[in-house]
């Protein structure tokens, strides 16, 4: 009593005045409809006497999955010796953990998306769309999942944190340019998957439409010009991803 001095008493008549009735009741509609209904009365005055969980003035609510967090880190420091229970940092710790999961779980969703439907080499242009389509959708999980931390510094650094782990931009003389993150990397493989792939369409072609032809005993220039030309249009159909004009001006055209 010394601990709970002011409290609240409220009685519920049995569920059932059958004994076997009641351990093993077989369904709702067999237990006592005035049980029952003194239930919802005390669910009802249960819900007007809860209130949410404050971690402090002006930092917002605690809910269940953080309260759950405190109680054990507040354990471990109670039962820890000479470690005394600080609101402030174990709370800060807590916001930390979850910024934490939440950037793990954006970034996956990110990878997830870009990785759908997608094939390796692929035009520039549709690698950007797939880009901004799983970037925005990443952000949006991001703040979704965030969006009970009062903490605007916080997380606003995170944000950063998650923009910069997805893809990371440097200006320089009016110029921006991608210089790291997820998406970084995707590009670098897509460049070294199109570089390999238009090599080897530009050898094929020059075997099956430009030496095949023994341009260099054609005494027409335009018929040369012709052939050329022709097998340029065959490269550029079958060739694919962001090396396809580096790769015909320097291994097809020297060939």
């Amino acid at each position: 009593m010394s601990y709970f001095p002011i409290f609240s008493a409220y009685a519920l008549p049995p569920p059932a005045y059958n004994a076997e009735l009641l351990h093993d009741p077989k369904n709702k509609s067999e237990l006592n409809p005035d049980f029952l209904k003194k239930v919802e009365h005390f669910r009802e005055m249960i819900a007007t006497k809860l209130k949410p969980k404050c971690a402090w003035p002006g930092i917002g609510h605690v809910y269940g999955e953080q309260f759950c967090e405190l109680v054990q880190r507040y354990l471990d420091a109670l039962t820890t010796p000479g470690v005394i229970p600080n609101v402030q940092s174990t709370w800060s710790q807590i916001l930390e953990a979850q910024f934490t999961k939440e950037i793990d779980d954006a970034e996956d969703e990110y990878k997830k998306n870009m990785e759908k439907d997608i094939k390796l080499p692929c035009d520039e242009m549709e690698l950007q769309g797939k880009h901004k389509e799983a970037y925005d959708i990443a952000i949006k999980k991001f703040k979704h999942g965030t969006a009970t931390i009062k903490n605007a510094e916080m997380s606003d650094q995170k944000m950063t944190e998650l923009k910069e782990r997805i893809v990371k931009y440097e200006s320089a003389d009016g110029k921006t340019t991608v210089v790291g993150g997820i998406f970084y990397e995707l590009m670098k493989r897509n460049a070294d998957a199109s570089e390999k792939k238009c090599k080897e369409v530009a050898q094929l072609v020059w075997k099956d439409h430009i030496k095949y032809m023994n341009i260099e005993k054609m005494e027409s220039f335009k018929r040369v010009e012709s052939v050329v030309e022709q097998a340029i249009d065959i490269y550029k159909d079958k060739a694919r991803g962001p090396k396809v004009n580096e790769v015909l001006q320097n291994e097809l055209l020297q060939l």
